[in-house]
């Protein structure tokens, strides 16, 4: 996938603020997207390292189960931004399947929710001791642009 070099720190703003659990943070990162195309770049981006991090965390097929069992975990360690369980697990399905982001939230929702759940899985997966989330997200875009 190519990734265009002036969306990137501007997903990686926004990932930051979801990863502070700072909605302030995060609101701001995400008005700093000039406009439409931008923004849906980013949301292209966003949906990309989720799906290649949660393909490294449960594999190609997850069983419903162990995705509920994310979107639960999800949805608890990130209380701060409202998201539900429910919304979660339509998220990651969706993720999963190549499904329209449409049928996870509705649309005014779908960003907040794809940069909250890709935070949490970037900062919340196993990885080595001393590796920070943000290495992890270095990893996972270096998969995602070698990515056809």
């Amino acid at each position: 996938m190519r990734v265009d070099d002036q969306i990137e720190p501007l997903v990686r703003r926004a990932l930051t603020g979801a990863v502070e659990r700072d909605n302030d943070g995060l609101d701001t990162a995400l008005q700093a997207f000039p406009d439409e195309a931008t923004r849906l770049a980013g949301l292209r981006l966003v949906v990309a390292i989720c799906g290649m991090t949660l393909l490294d965390l449960l594999g190609d097929k997850p069983s419903t189960a162990e995705v509920r069992m994310l979107a639960e975990t999800i949805a608890e360690l990130e209380e701060w931004s409202g998201i539900s369980s429910a919304e979660v697990e339509k998220f990651l399905v969706a993720i999963g399947d190549g499904a329209p982001l449409e049928q996870a939230a509705p649309v005014p929702r779908v960003v907040p929710l794809a940069f909250t759940v890709t935070a949490s899985l970037l900062s919340g997966s196993p990885r080595p001791k001393g590796e920070s989330w943000s290495d992890r997200l270095d990893w996972v875009e270096a998969a995602v642009r070698a990515k056809p």
